[in-house]
Parts: structure tokens; C-alpha cells; sequence
């Protein structure tokens, strides 16, 4: 969850360690990070929802052969040209019917890769790991498979704890942000749990003051599909896949009933689908084409586009992480020294 993610039992850190050298006991915010370098020495950073970052980052966590796209609709109109579809990331506004599902006891499927969330704002990290750690056909390369390995026989709340204390992960993670929107460092330790809700006296349902925003994901697993949340103690089953049907035809009706509880208010949702790297894709089909000797045109086309497609991703992921604030603070003094300042404001 970008605001809010506690699950009960689960620490967000470290157990406190006392010094070898000394009396000296460092904070627990302190313990496994390196605090001269900005991206390993912040908690994890607030993502934004783009397709672009959650391509880049797929890449920076070693994970090959995917992208991410932006799904505007629900319709087959939309999923029927991404297909093969290897996931699904829904971004979603918390609410307190889900906390209330946040206890419901049940069993992890045997090898599903299921991760609880101990630490705010890695939801997003998390819910593209559940479904690249799930397909099993995708290289995900060594730092992942050394993960996976690592933490098979975990439980939810270790493998979460695993993943939040990685320096590789978390250092991914938060190369989206700027630095002067990263949390710092020494946070506060809430003296109440995020979890509390206020109630309405009139017996409607909990409302949070200050609801935050939640990435889970959707994943079919052995003959299933899954709803993966973190926040969550299990994953949901959503129901099997009906012979000679897709799996995205199960997940459909569960995110319309999810988004259909909003209805009269005014929130905001995404939907991104994991899918085959289109670059892989269309240079297959470019040398199929030159072998038998088809007009490769249109395709050599849709690999620029692509081309200069991923360019302006990786443009607009560099504007994300750049600090504009000394280029504003020295631009507005400048105005001052020219005595602009009041004409901008003031026009006559």
C-alpha cells in the first residue's frame, strides 16, 4: 500500500542489533542499509502508476522478455490485442471492507509465490514480483532466482521481510523517485496501528480519514486464478479456468465488482497488463519475414515506433528523478533581483 501497510505479526525492520564495537546501538531504521547512498539509505519510495516505470523496473530487477501496458477498459477490445497476457497490476483505493479481509485464515497454494507487504509504499515492487515469480516460463534473472531460492520454504511474512531488506530491490525501486520525495530516513514509529479506522455512528461502513492507494496484482497459477495482495494474509481464488476460455475472462467480472463499489464516489483506478516484450515479438516476426522473403515494411515501422516509444519512457523516468527545486529557488531569486517578481503577480 503507498500509505498504509502493516500486517499484524510482521516487523517492518530488522530486529534491533546491539553494536560488536560498543554500547553504541543503532536505530532500527539504521540496521541494513548504507546511508551514503540516497537510493539504500531511504525506505521504499512512492511509485507512480505509468507503464514506463514498470517496464524500466522490470528491467532493473533482472526480469526479461515483458513490458507493462495501460489497459483503458475492460472489454475484450482491450485485452485481445496485449494477449498472451502474463498478469495483471490494479491500482486501487484502500478501503476498510478490505482491512476486514485482511485476517481471513486459509492456505498459500504449494508453489505460489505469495509475499505479505511489512513495509509502506512497496506494493508496487510486490505486485509486479507476484506475477513475474509466478510464471515460471519467464527468465527473471540471478538476482531473482537467487531470491525465489532463497525464500521457497519462507512464510508470507519472511518472504515479505526478505524482499523489504534488499538492498538490490529497494535500490530499484526508488530510482523512480526524486530524492527530495523519498521518506526519510529516521521515521517516527507509529504509536498506533495504520489500521485503525474511524466509525461512523450511524453504522455505515468504517471510512479512513486519509485512504491510501494500494497496487495488488492478478495472476492465473495451475488451472486458477489469483488475486495477490500483500496486505492480505492469503491470496484470493477468484475461481478456475473454464476449458477452451482465457484466464482473463475469470479476473474481468472480479475487477468490475471491485471497481462497482465506487460508484458513487469519485476514485480514481489503473489497470496494466504484463505482456511479451513487442520488440521480441515483432523482430521474430521481422526474420520470418525476410526468410520468406515478405514485405517487412510495416513491421520494421512498428519496431521504430517501439523504438521511439521506449525512449520517451526512459525520457519522461529521467524527468521523474530529476530535483527541479534548486532550478525554481534560483530562477524565482532571479526574479526577484530583476524586480519581476510583482509584474508576474500584479499584471497590470
Amino acid at each position: 500500500m503507498e500509505e498504509n501497510s502493516v500486517i499484524n505479526g510482521a516487523s517492518t525492520r530488522s530486529s534491533q542489533i546491539a553494536s560488536e564495537d560498543g554500547p553504541h546501538v543503532p536505530r532500527p531504521n539504521q540496521l541494513d542499509v548504507q546511508v551514503g547512498d540516497v537510493l539504500q539509505a531511504s525506505p521504499w519510495a512512492t511509485l507512480e502508476s505509468d507503464p514506463g516505470v514498470f517496464t524500466e523496473l522490470a528491467e532493473k530487477l533482472g526480469i526479461k522478455g515483458i513490458q507493462v501496458e495501460e489497459l483503458f477498459g475492460l472489454q475484450e477490445e482491450f485485452f485481445g490485442p496485449l494477449k498472451p497476457i502474463y498478469g495483471l497490476i490494479f491500482l486501487f483505493q484502500w478501503r476498510s471492507s478490505d482491512t476486514e479481509e485482511c485476517d481471513l485464515e486459509g492456505e498459500v497454494p504449494e508453489g505460489l509465490m505469495f509475499m505479505n507487504q511489512v513495509v509502506n509504499n512497496a506494493c508496487a515492487t510486490q505486485a509486479l514480483l507476484s506475477i513475474a515469480l509466478n510464471c515460471d516460463f519467464l527468465d527473471i534473472g540471478d538476482e531473482l532466482t537467487r531470491f525465489k531460492e532463497f525464500t521457497k520454504d519462507f512464510s508470507p511474512a519472511m518472504k515479505g521481510l526478505t524482499l523489504s531488506n534488499s538492498h538490490v530491490l529497494r535500490t530499484a525501486h526508488n530510482s523512480f523517485s526524486r530524492q527530495t520525495d523519498m521518506p526519510v530516513l529516521d521515521y517516527p514509529v507509529p504509536k498506533s496501528s495504520p489500521r485503525k479506522r474511524k466509525r461512523k455512528r450511524n453504522g455505515d461502513d468504517d471510512e479512513d480519514e486519509d485512504n491510501g492507494f494500494h497496487f495488488i496484482s492478478y495472476v492465473p497459477f495451475k488451472g486458477n486464478v489469483w488475486e495477490i495482495d500483500g496486505l492480505k494474509r492469503v491470496p484470493k481464488a477468484l475461481g478456475s479456468i473454464p476449458a477452451g476460455c482465457d484466464w482473463v475472462d475469470v479476473v474481468q467480472p472480479a475487477i468490475q465488482e471491485r471497481m462497482q463499489c465506487y460508484a458513487n464516489e469519485a476514485i480514481q483506478f489503473n489497470l496494466m497488463a504484463v505482456v511479451k516484450d513487442r520488440l521480441l515479438t515483432l523482430q521474430i516476426q521481422l526474420e520470418e519475414q525476410r526468410t520468406a522473403s515478405a514485405p517487412t515494411r510495416a513491421t520494421e515501422l512498428a519496431i521504430a515506433d517501439e523504438h521511439r516509444r521506449r525512449e520517451e519512457y526512459r525520457a519522461e523516468n529521467q524527468r521523474r528523478r530529476f530535483n527541479y527545486t534548486p532550478f525554481i529557488k534560483k530562477f524565482l531569486e532571479m526574479l526577484m533581483e530583476k524586480g519581476l517578481v510583482d509584474d508576474i503577480l500584479f499584471p497590470s
